[in-house]
C-alpha cells in the first residue's frame, strides 16, 4: 500500500517501515497484540466511516463491525479461560465455602473445554451471559 494512504493515521498504529524506522525491535514492537487493540482498530473505522463518503464509508463501516466482532470473540475466550483455570485450579480448603470457588464447586469443566475448542460465538456469549450469569 502506498505510503500517502497512511498519512493522517497515528504513528503507533502504522508498521514501522510506512513510519519510516526499520530496526527488528521496530517490527517487532509492532506485531505484538496490545490489549486494546482490536477495539480501538474498530472504533478507529467507526470513526473513519461517519467522516468519509460512498464506497469508503461503506468499506470503513463493514471493518468496525468485523473488528468489533473479533473484539467480542476475544473478550469471550478470555472469559472463558479463566472460568476454565478456576475450574481446574486446586482450590485452597479454607476458601470452598467463599465465592468464587462456591460458585464452581461440583460442576464439570468440560462443557467450556468444548466451548474453547469448537463453540461459535453465539453458543460461548449465551454461556457466559445467559446459562451462567457470570458476568
Amino acid at each position: 500500500m502506498p505510503r500517502e494512504r497512511f498519512i493522517d493515521l497515528p504513528h503507533d498504529v502504522l508498521p514501522p517501515l510506512i513510519a519510516g524506522e526499520v530496526s527488528a525491535w521496530d517490527w517487532k514492537a509492532w506485531l505484538e497484540p496490545r490489549s486494546g487493540d482490536l477495539i480501538h482498530d474498530a472504533e478507529y473505522f467507526y470513526r473513519r466511516a461517519s467522516e468519509l463518503p460512498g464506497n469508503e464509508k461503506a468499506r470503513n463501516a463493514r471493518a468496525a463491525i468485523i473488528l468489533g466482532v473479533a473484539a467480542i470473540e476475544a473478550v469471550s475466550n478470555d472469559a472463558l479461560v479463566s472460568i476454565y483455570e478456576l475450574m481446574i485450579d486446586t482450590w485452597p480448603s479454607e476458601c470452598l465455602t467463599l465465592e468464587p470457588w462456591r460458585s464452581f464447586r461440583g460442576r464439570s469443566d468440560q462443557p467450556v473445554a468444548r466451548l474453547l475448542e469448537r463453540g461459535s460465538l453465539p453458543q460461548k456469549i449465551r454461556y457466559l451471559l445467559i446459562d451462567n450469569c457470570i458476568i
